[in-house]
């Protein structure tokens, strides 16, 4: 398999600022004085991490984090936690040179945040995307999605065509999931989705929360009618489409169900040209 990075549109940090919406409906509050570089300290204790090994992860994770990968036929969803005590050699103690790259940070809201990074552990070269929640005065990684870029790094060739196909893919599955919120459709929300996706959020006292998709998503739906049902306008955009192989991706939404005004990122995988999300972290 031949994997590059992918992209429809560059990602800008900050890119959905408080000027764009009213201010009741966004988040206000400012969680420390350098959210960005806060974001990155945590990030880069992960990648110290995955450098030097350890018995002991670091706290930067959500204690039940769980990472995502797929190579086109078969996907893994594994706990991080099993990084920790690895039996695997390091790569410091190979004595092998850092060999790692931020490419983004992005915050759609004051706690609510997504980082792509670029890391070397030899023979392979992985790219991560990451969702992050602040919360009790730290961010916090809660899910976590990887793709063996090593293709990439050798810069080879993918065949355009199927660049394509994999986008019109993820896109059917995206479509799908906005189609289901709007209508109310728990049965096609919940059909966008892997049987053990996650939604992340916070509670109103700032607490993570996470859940079950499909059980999540009955219980949003069914407690109101939907947009449709009340006559709303529909009000939805897909902001960024970041791929990092042909078969992993991190979307960013915005979306509308008034009175709220909603921004999340889809961790998505595929197999075959079959996309679902595996993890959907929302404010």
């Amino acid at each position: 398999m031949s994997t590059k990075d992918l992209s429809t549109k560059a990602l800008n940090t900050e890119a959905w600022s408080a000027k764009d919406l009213p201010a009741k409906d966004l988040n206000t509050k400012a969680p420390n004085a350098n959210p960005l570089g806060a974001i990155q300290a945590q990030v880069q204790r992960y990648l110290d991490f995955a450098y030097a090994g350890g018995d002991e992860l670091p706290d930067c994770f959500l204690d039940d984090c769980q990472m995502h990968f797929s190579d086109g036929s078969e996907y893994l969803r594994l706990p991080v936690a099993i990084l920790a005590g690895s039996e695997s050699e390091s790569p410091q103690a190979k004595g092998a040179a850092r060999d790692e790259q931020f490419v983004f940070i992005d915050r759609a809201a004051s706690d609510l945040a997504c980082a792509k990074v670029r890391y070397a552990e030899a023979p392979h070269y992985f790219t991560d995307h990451m969702t992050l929640l602040y919360s009790h005065n730290s961010w916090r990684i809660v899910s976590k999605l990887w793709a063996d870029a090593s293709d990439y790094r050798q810069s080879i060739s993918f065949d355009v065509a199927d660049q394509h196909t994999q986008l019109r893919g993820l896109q059917d599955t995206i479509r799908g999931f906005l189609d289901g919120l709007y209508t109310g459709d728990v049965e096609q929300c919940a059909a966008a989705f892997s049987t053990n996706a996650e939604v992340f959020t916070l509670t109103s006292d700032g607490r993570i929360y996470a859940q079950p998709a499909a059980r999540f998503f009955q219980e949003v739906l069914n407690e109101q009618k939907s947009p449709k049902q009340r006559g709303e306008k529909r009000r939805e955009f897909i902001e960024q489409i970041d791929m990092s192989s042909l078969y992993t991706a991190a979307v960013k939404l915005n979306w509308a169900n008034p009175p709220q005004y909603l921004c999340g990122y889809l961790l998505m995988i595929a197999l075959g040209n079959d996309w679902q999300i595996v993890s959907l972290t929302i404010q």
